[in-house]
C-alpha cells in the first residue's frame, strides 16, 4: 500500500508526502497521543500539513533559515495524534553567522549532541 524504501524509515515518509498518498500515512504509523516529527522542504509544507490534517493536533512549525532575513529552507513540523490543540507557529532556528561557519547553538546541536528547543512542543 505504502513506498517501500531500502534506505530507512525516513524515506518512506519522504515517499509518502505526495500529491497523490499525502492523506493517512502519518496517522497509520502512530498510536494515540504519539507524537510525530518530520523536517521537510518549507516550500512543500502544504502537503507536510495535509499529512498531518485531522489525525494530529498541537501543530508545531518550526522553521529553519539558512542566514539572518533569508527564506526558510526547511521545516521542522510536530504534533500529537489526537489532540485538538492549534497550530503554533514558532520563531525557528537560524544556521549560519554571517560567514560559512554554524552559529554556535547549532554547532553544539550538531556536534555536541545538544537538544533542540521546539519551545514547549513535547507532549505532555
Amino acid at each position: 500500500m505504502w513506498p517501500k524504501s531500502t534506505t530507512g524509515p525516513a524515506a518512506v515518509v519522504y515517499a509518502a508526502i505526495t500529491e497523490q498518498n499525502t492523506n493517512g500515512y502519518v496517522a497509520c504509523v502512530y498510536k494515540p497521543g504519539g507524537t510525530a516529527t518530520m523536517i521537510h522542504r518549507a516550500d512543500r509544507l502544504d502537503l507536510v500539513l495535509m499529512a498531518f490534517s485531522g489525525r494530529f493536533g498541537r501543530l508545531l512549525v518550526f522553521p529553519i533559515f539558512p542566514r539572518q532575513g533569508t527564506a526558510a529552507h526547511r521545516v521542522l513540523v510536530q504534533g500529537i495524534k489526537g489532540s485538538r490543540a492549534p497550530l503554533q507557529l514558532r520563531a525557528g532556528l537560524v544556521l549560519h553567522e554571517t560567514g560559512h561557519g554554524f552559529r554556535p547553538e547549532v554547532d553544539a546541536i550538531l556536534r555536541g549532541g545538544a537538544a533542540l528547543d521546539l519551545g514547549g512542543a513535547s507532549a505532555s
